[in-house]
């Protein structure tokens, strides 16, 4: 035979050989169901005892987690609309003003809650550095508090496009104020930043309407100057030949041309005025940003922990950890015995 050959069926004899080898081996280490079962009663003071240690430690866990109340707020964001287009516009209905506003306002109002401007004023209103006992025990306390923050008071997007504000709190009175305070706030800001901008807004309308009257009233004064003059050389001529009463035609066209000239720039000014309304009203009035379904009220039921599930998982846990855990120092001592 070949040398190649001989070469190649070796290595394929070897390959069968280990294939068989591991194949024998897993068939012998392999464990049914009863195996474990027999196992585990062989061990079962020790796999009792590391269960019994690991239930009364998730015992003592559980009754030391704070109890926390849960209260809950949930509003429909209002159209992103200003005052003026709502009551002012031709198109005004009461279909207008009671629509609920879509995707896009929702997300408008999440971003609004997630500011630093709602988070520093309940944190300063509640004391929440206080409240939460971070104060000394931190030393980033301005980072814990953030946290713990996020991970009591929570937003949320519901299926049907409203808002939802979940406040988890050891006081379920403060858990509701708090709720309340936090969806209030975030309609006062939103309010607040449209009024800032309406206010900017009438500023600039009101300086373009005043200096569009004071044009209107030099346009009027020149037109009665020209007119004047227009008559006295009316009565001069017809003092000096009656054949001659028209008017000079230089002092004719300028007549009709600030006639036109004055009837245009009126016309602007009510369209200017017209502006000048809705920015006053912009400025001057205020519509509530949201449409609240249900408002937080004190929980009469903790929220967290829900203690037996600690209990029961954990107790799971520490049983088949310590299964694992025997099975694999008695696999390793046979394995070293066998060696």
């Amino acid at each position: 035979m070949h040398p190649e050959g001989r070469k190649l069926k070796l290595f394929a004899l070897s390959l069968i050989h280990i294939i068989r080898m591991d194949s024998n081996t897993t068939q012998n280490e392999s464990f049914s169901l009863v195996d474990v079962l027999l196992f585990a009663k062989k061990h079962f003071v020790l796999l009792a005892s590391v269960t019994f240690i690991g239930a009364l430690a998730s015992v003592i866990v559980a009754f030391a987690i704070p109890v926390k109340f849960k209260s809950s707020v949930i509003f429909f964001p209002a159209p992103s609309a200003t005052v003026s287009k709502v009551l002012l516009s031709d198109n005004f209905s009461t279909k207008t003003v009671s629509v609920f506003g879509e995707e896009e306002e929702a997300e408008q109002f999440l971003q609004v809650l997630y500011s630093d401007v709602i988070r520093e004023r309940i944190v300063s209103k509640y004391n929440l550095m206080k409240h939460y006992e971070i104060e000394g025990k931190s030393a980033f306390p301005y980072t814990e508090l953030s946290k713990l923050f996020y991970e009591n008071v929570n937003f949320r997007r519901t299926e049907y496009m409203s808002i939802q504000i979940d406040v988890l709190d050891t006081d379920p009175q403060i858990a509701a104020d708090m709720a309340n305070d936090v969806a209030n706030l975030a309609d006062t800001v939103l309010i607040a930043m449209e009024k800032e901008r309406a206010i900017k807004a009438l500023e600039i309308v009101g300086n373009a309407y005043s200096q569009k009257v004071g044009y209107l009233h030099m346009l009027e004064d020149s037109l009665n100057r020209v007119a004047d003059n227009r008559t006295l050389n009316m009565s001069s001529k017809s003092r000096m030949s009656p054949d001659v009463a028209m008017p000079s035609g230089k002092n004719a066209g300028a007549i009709i041309k600030l006639q036109y000239l004055l009837e245009y720039e009126t016309e602007q000014l009510s369209l200017l005025k017209a502006r000048y309304d809705e920015a006053k009203v912009n400025a001057t009035s205020e519509l509530p940003h949201k449409y609240t379904i249900n408002k937080a009220h004190p929980a009469e039921k903790k929220s967290t922990p829900v203690r037996w599930i600690i209990v029961v998982f954990s107790t799971m846990a520490s049983f088949v950890f310590a299964l694992l855990l025997i099975l694999a120092i008695d696999t390793t001592k046979k394995a070293f015995y066998n060696e």
